[in-house]
C-alpha cells in the first residue's frame, strides 16, 4: 500500500548516488529490483494558505542526474500543494509513456497521493466522488487524470519517501518543483 518497498542503496562513481533507493543503473535509468524505472516526484506551492492570486505552484519530476526526461513545470490552474503533488505524479507517468516506459516506480513524499490512488479512489468512484463524511472529493479532476494516465501503463508501483530527510531523489524533485514555482508569474 503506502509502505516503502525495500530497495538496496546504490553508489556509483561520477555522480553522488548515495541516498537513492535504487537497485541498478541501466541505459541511463535507475531501476528497482523488479525492473521498474525509478522516478521521484514532488510538488511545491509558494504562498500555500494565502489568497489565490499570491500562490505559485510547480512540479518536479526527476529521473536522474541531468536526465533529459526531468521536468520542472509551473502548475496550471488552481495553485495548491496537493494539486501540484498529484500533477507531478501524473506528469511522470505521461513522460514515461511518451518515452516508451511502461513499468514505473514512483517515489513521492506525499502519502495522500499514494493512498488516494491505492485505496480511496475505489470508494470515491462508488460514492459518486463523495468522501465517507459526505464532502465532495477535492482535486477530483486531477485524481481522475492521474488514474487515467496510470491505466495506460503496465506497472506503476508507489513508494513513500520522507521529505527533507536527505534522500537525493526527493531533494532533486523538490528542487525542480521549487524552481518552477519560483519562475511562475502570479496570475
Amino acid at each position: 500500500m503506502s509502505a516503502s518497498y525495500p530497495l538496496s542503496r546504490c553508489s556509483l562513481k561520477g555522480n553522488d548516488w548515495r541516498g537513492l533507493l535504487v537497485n541498478k543503473m541501466k541505459n541511463n535509468f535507475m531501476y528497482d529490483d523488479e525492473d521498474n524505472v525509478v522516478v521521484y516526484v514532488d510538488g511545491a506551492c509558494r504562498g500555500n494558505g494565502q489568497s489565490w492570486n499570491k500562490r505559485k505552484a510547480g512540479i518536479g519530476v526527476w529521473f536522474g542526474w541531468q536526465h533529459s526526461m526531468n521536468a520542472s513545470e509551473a502548475l496550471p490552474g488552481r495553485q495548491t500543494n496537493i494539486r501540484a503533488e498529484i500533477w507531478a505524479a501524473k506528469r511522470s507517468v505521461e513522460i514515461a509513456e511518451y518515452n516508451g516506459i511502461y513499468n514505473l516506480r514512483i517515489f513521492t513524499d506525499c502519502r495522500f497521493v499514494i493512498d488516494a490512488i491505492n485505496c480511496y479512489i475505489y470508494d470515491w468512484r462508488r460514492n459518486g466522488w463523495w468522501t465517507k463524511n459526505n464532502y465532495p472529493v477535492i482535486s477530483r479532476d486531477e485524481l481522475e487524470a492521474l488514474d487515467e494516465a496510470i491505466n495506460s501503463m503496465d506497472v506503476v508501483e508507489w513508494s513513500h519517501v520522507y521529505g527533507h530527510s536527505g534522500n537525493k531523489g526527493n531533494e532533486q524533485a523538490h528542487r525542480l518543483a521549487t524552481l518552477a514555482a519560483t519562475r511562475k508569474k502570479s496570475t
